[in-house]
């Protein structure tokens, strides 16, 4: 028997059992539903009641609460009127809060007669009772609204419906059982079998866009609506079957692009399953083994082990077994290896783990970093190696001092640190360009590493400084002493032969500093700190030269340094001061000026010349500050001295001024700014220089001077005499006073070249027509022998010393009081 007919035969049946039931039933509910339909009105009747009677007490709750609230007699009373509109009411009343009846009503039962179904009602009377409340200026006011209510009338209607329901109900219950079971053949039994057999014309593998037919007048209901759900199950079968087709042609793709994507990384990807197969390897893995992709998938991995070195096998066998075991990732960061063709190769691995197929498996990603490793040391190597020499460079010489030092600890074996300083390379790089400079610095880097030992370190410190470490060279110190000095000699000779840079030949000298090890408990950087001042030492004594380091060395350069950090203070502790020497001209002995010449008042030294602290000064490159307040503060006090009659605007205050000062681009600004503050005439300012100072930049130094000149401000060349005393710049400079020397004039009466040497500056200065000064005078007969010469301005001790400001000043008053006198 088909599907179709079964269930057509099965649905006859069901009707028929459905009909036989339907008149048993109906021949039962005609005796039961009389009775029940009964029951089922006296529910509705008390319902209904119920709901009439609270219909009516809600309606006039309002209005009762109201007429409390307000004590409003008439609508309490209209009230009470309104709900007598059942017949069934008996009484009606509306009381305030204090028990007090603002309404009540009565009906009139007199003529009331007696029913026959009383006895069945359990209460004949009821009495409802609901509460009155209102909100009103912010406080509760409460009443009572009662009814009383006849129940026997209240159900006179019912029983006689009631009555005529008992006699037709058996009746219409069995008629509509009988209605019904033909109605729901023809409206759900019918349409059911016709969906069913067109349901079973459709292959559910395919449906082909067949639908089923929504039954004749069945569109809108739940046979309809169970049609068209069908129909849309099927439209999503439909679209199943179609996204299946879609789907599957996009794994399709997307693996084939996966394929792709894999192939053009250069990392080396595969996929190894829980028994070691391949089952996926990209392009890269495969050219690693020199195989094609299809020869390797499949292969197991035991066949490639070989290739990995027996550290690198064992770690990756346990790497494998581990992410397979515990389901998490795994990071290696150096995995070394070796191809087929024996070119090593370092990789940085990660696995982990993924189900390929529904299999569990491992995904491994190898990348090269064989050539960020190489980059790696070049860049560990540049962080230790100049990179214009390649040798070892400060930071890694003094660790390998370090270690030289610890192990002459251990064995008494003595070493030597040499420290070189080219010298005066910085003249190649201002003639020849820093390209032959560097070319240098390289040719002496290769010539020092030849002469050394294999065992020693040659290292650049920077610049033009070169160190050696010279290690175990022998136990007694004067052998060690000897030894060095030879090293020292042999390095000093290579550095002399000379180089050749572009074509030309250049003879470059060094100077070479000396420091034995171990010299007690030494640091590294304190072993090179003596070096460095032995060197300094060779500087000083004429270059080209070695020196042995020797304590008095470091003392000298601790008193130094110590001289620098009370210079320091003293700038910011206003622990300079200025005094003045008087320049005198013999003929009247007036005073026609003044230089200005700085001291130093230490806390603890007392008094400290220029002369020693000067030049320390300008090594620190703090003369510049130092001289720019001197400058200021010799303005300032010459405006004091001016306002109080002291000075006059033919006297001249001469200062000195260092050559890092003149070169200052924005001196003369300094010096403007110094006089236009004080408000002296700058004809009152003789500015003091030395002929060194007009040497470099000739042309440059005329500028500046004319500049400052054109201002007002004169020039003075200090020390003439001294330094190169050139007719060729001396007749260019726009100078005003030539000084003489106390040099020549200390023995000017005994020394016949130092008169000479007077007379012909003197001469000199007559036919430029420059005023002349000479310094040092300090006795008579040198200032006869300059009178008798044509000199008679002069400055020194036979008139005055240097003063201090106060004791000047009264200087100044006697010369003053002398004048008015006179």
């Amino acid at each position: 028997m088909s599907s179709a007919v079964f269930k057509s035969t099965l649905l006859q049946h069901l009707s028929f059992r459905l009909a036989r039931i339907g008149v048993i039933l109906a021949l039962v509910v005609s005796l039961v539903t009389s009775g029940f339909q009964v029951f089922l009105d006296y529910r509705d009747e008390q319902s209904s009641l119920n709901n009439s009677i609270e219909r009516v007490m809600n309606a006039s709750r309002f209005a009762a609460s109201r007429a409390v609230h307000t004590l409003d007699y008439n609508l309490a009373a209209e009230v009470v009127d309104g709900m007598f509109v059942y017949d069934f009411v008996n009484a009606v009343a509306i009381v305030d809060e204090l028990g007090n009846p603002l309404a009540q009503r009565s009906a009139d039962r007199s003529n009331r007669r007696s029913h026959w179904y009383e006895p069945f009602i359990g209460n004949p009377t009821r009495q409802l009772e609901t509460r009155l409340e209102t909100d009103a200026m912010g406080s509760d006011v409460y009443g009572v609204l009662r009814m009383d209510l006849d129940m026997v009338l209240a159900y006179e209607s019912f029983v006689d419906r009631a009555l005529s329901t008992l006699v037709l109900g058996v009746a219409k219950n069995f008629v509509l059982i009988l209605l019904f079971l033909v109605l729901f053949y023809r409206l759900v039994t019918h349409p059911v079998n016709q969906l069913s057999t067109s349901l079973d014309a459709i292959d559910p593998k395919n449906p082909a866009g067949r639908r089923l037919p929504v039954p004749k007048g069945h569109e809108d209901d739940e046979i309809g609506h169970l049609t068209t759900n069908i129909n849309l199950h099927l439209n999503s079968v439909e679209q199943l079957i179609r996204d299946n087709s879609v789907a599957r042609h996009e794994v399709e793709e997307s693996y084939d692009n996966m394929r792709r994507l894999i192939d053009n990384l250069p990392h080396m990807i595969y996929v190894k399953d829980a028994s070691g197969h391949l089952v996926l390897v990209n392009k890269a893995y495969a050219r690693a083994f020199q195989q094609s992709v299809e020869q390797l998938t499949g292969q197991h991995q035991s066949a490639l082990l070989n290739f990995y070195e027996d550290k690198s096998r064992d770690l990756l066998q346990e790497a494998d077994a581990k992410v397979l075991t515990e389901q998490h990732s795994l990071f290696i960061p150096e995995f070394e290896w070796v191809d087929p063709a024996g070119n090593y190769t370092a990789l940085e691995l990660r696995i982990l783990p993924l189900e390929f197929r529904g299999e569990p498996a491992i995904l491994s990603v190898g990348v090269d970093i064989t050539e960020r490793k190489r980059n790696q040391a070049r860049m560990q190597h540049m962080a230790y190696h100049d990179p214009l020499t390649d040798l070892p460079n400060r930071h890694l010489f003094l660790d390998r001092l370090d270690q030289s030092l610890r192990r002459a600890s251990r064995s008494n074996l003595l070493g030597a640190l040499i420290f070189i300083d080219l010298d005066n390379f910085k003249d190649i790089n201002d003639s020849l360009g820093h390209g032959a400079g560097d070319s240098v610095l390289r040719q002496a880097a290769v010539r020092l590493s030849e002469v050394v030992r294999e065992e020693d370190t040659v290292a650049r410190l920077g610049g033009d400084e070169f160190v050696v470490c010279l290690a175990d060279l022998g136990t007694q110190t004067e052998e060690v002493s000897l030894l060095a000095g030879h090293r020292a000699e042999a390095l000093r000779s290579v550095l002399a032969t000379p180089f050749l840079v572009n074509g030309n030949r250049l003879t470059v000298t060094a100077s070479l500093g000396i420091a034995l090890f171990p010299d007690g408990e030494i640091s590294a950087s304190d072993l090179l700190r003596n070096a460095d001042t032995a060197m300094y030492q060779a500087k000083s004594r004429g270059k080209d030269t070695a020196i042995l380091f020797e304590q008095a060395m470091a003392e000298a350069t601790v008193f130094r340094l110590t001289m620098e950090n009370d210079l320091r203070r003293a700038l910011n502790n206003d622990e300079f001061f200025l005094t003045f020497q008087p320049q005198v001209d013999s003929s009247n002995d007036r005073i026609i000026g003044a230089e200005v010449l700085m001291r130093w008042q230490h806390p603890e030294r007392g008094v400290v010349s220029p002369v020693e602290f000067i030049p320390v000064l300008e090594s620190m490159g703090l003369i510049v500050r130092v001289g720019e307040w001197a400058l200021r503060t010799a303005c300032a006090i010459l405006r004091d001295w001016m306002d109080r009659g002291l000075w006059t605007r033919d006297q001249v205050m001469g200062i000195n001024i260092s050559p890092q000062q003149f070169s200052q681009p924005e001196f003369f600004d300094q010096v403007r700014d110094a006089i236009d503050a004080s408000g002296i005439p700058p004809q009152c300012i003789d500015l003091e220089i030395t002929e060194g100072m007009v040497i470099h930049e000739v042309e440059e130094t005329i500028v500046r001077m004319h500049q400052i000149r054109d201002y007002g401000v004169t020039f003075s060349i200090d020390d003439f005499g001294t330094g190169y005393s050139s007719l060729s710049y001396l007749k260019r400079l726009p100078l005003d006073v030539l000084k003489v020397d106390q040099s020549f004039v200390r023995d000017i009466n005994t020394d016949t070249n130092d008169a000479a040497i007077v007379e012909t500056i003197l001469a000199m200065a007559r036919h430029l027509n420059l005023q002349t000064i000479a310094e040092g005078v300090e006795t008579s007969d040198q200032l006869n022998f300059l009178e008798s010469k044509g000199c008679s301005r002069y400055q020194g001790y036979l008139f005055s010393p240097p003063l201090r400001q106060d004791e000047f000043e009264q200087l100044l008053h006697r010369q003053h009081n002398l004048s008015e006198i006179l």
